[in-house]
């Protein structure tokens, strides 16, 4: 874990006033697979905190919320990884992934049932349905921005699926 971002959604509006994001720095400061598709340099991450610095303040942040992600099982291994590395426990907060969820919406909407491989040609990428739905535009592979890309998305498909 080298970044974490999440935002707040109350009734349905991102609270931009109640975000998390944070730099991480790892144990090893040369490039990683994680570094470069964040575009995150090492040198960024020299003078961030390390992980057991962060991880408290973002669970007391999630609290006992729903967590949201695209492709959601993704980050929460690596959650659930760490967590149980510095505090022998899991999250058990319940999860909700947007991939599914559009996934739904494209097979109920637009009559796209071919959804056996949804990651395979990258039509679930959050980034490509973010501009195939008209959502708002984050150029950056950045943690805040992906949660913020991901909240949008997430209340697109709420509404549409209502």
């Amino acid at each position: 874990i080298i970044s974490i971002g999440a935002v707040r959604i109350r009734d349905l509006q991102i609270d931009l006033r109640e975000t998390f994001h944070n730099y991480i720095r790892p144990r090893n400061l040369d490039h990683t697979q994680a570094t470069l598709i964040h575009k995150i340099t090492p040198q960024q991450l020299e003078a961030a905190p390390p992980l057991e610095d962060i991880l408290p303040m973002f669970l007391g942040f999630i609290e006992n919320d729903l967590l949201v992600g695209h492709c959601v099982q993704i980050d929460t291994t690596f959650l659930d990884k760490a967590t149980k590395a510095l505090f022998k426990g899991t999250v058990a907060n319940p999860r909700l992934d947007t991939m599914r969820m559009a996934q739904i919406y494209k097979r109920k909407f637009l009559g796209d049932y071919d959804v056996a491989q949804p990651s395979g040609d990258g039509r679930y990428n959050l980034q490509k349905l973010s501009v195939e739905l008209n959502l708002p535009f984050f150029e950056a592979p950045d943690a805040l921005e992906d949660a913020l890309k991901t909240a949008f998305l997430f209340i697109f498909l709420v509404k549409k699926l209502e």
